[in-house]
């Protein structure tokens, strides 16, 4: 705890922001958008995506259909992927990342250009390199690149 200059209280407590928007994110409060996977539909934020990833902002900013429709397709991504991205974009945190989801997710931010959540994957996938997964992150690499 610390006083600023002003003689205001301030307190320590960034995780109050976080568990907010974990609030807002888990409960569909307010929500303004939907993301539909094939078996999953998600409620979420313009605004919050728009803060989180660029491609999104274009999404809700320009004149695609995405910006006067309530539901957003997502039919290559899977529920589990979607669930994971949106929860990092609301509180900048991953839970219980394993191989497989990480790769799924890297791809994810990588199509959302969420430049922070697919370094994170990024770094969870090099200190989990073992010779038995080389190959398919050779392919992940690979295809991002591919992509652009």
């Amino acid at each position: 705890m610390c006083i600023s200059n002003f003689g205001v209280e301030e307190t320590d407590k960034g995780d109050d922001l976080k568990e907010d928007f974990e609030k807002l994110y888990a409960e569909d409060i307010l929500s303004d958008v939907q993301l539909s996977t094939a078996t999953q539909t998600f409620h979420a934020h313009k605004n919050i995506l728009s803060a989180r990833s660029p491609v999104f902002r274009a999404m809700f900013s320009n004149d695609m259909k995405e910006k006067i429709e309530e539901c957003v397709p997502v039919p290559d991504l899977e529920a589990d992927t979607v669930h994971r991205m949106l929860l990092y974009m609301y509180t900048n945190a991953l839970k219980g990342l394993h191989w497989e989801s990480a790769t799924k997710l890297y791809a994810a931010a990588d199509k959302y250009q969420i430049v922070a959540l697919k370094n994170k994957c990024s770094s969870f996938l090099i200190c989990s390199l073992c010779p038995s997964n080389l190959c398919e992150i050779l392919m992940l690499s690979d295809m991002q690149d591919a992509d652009g």
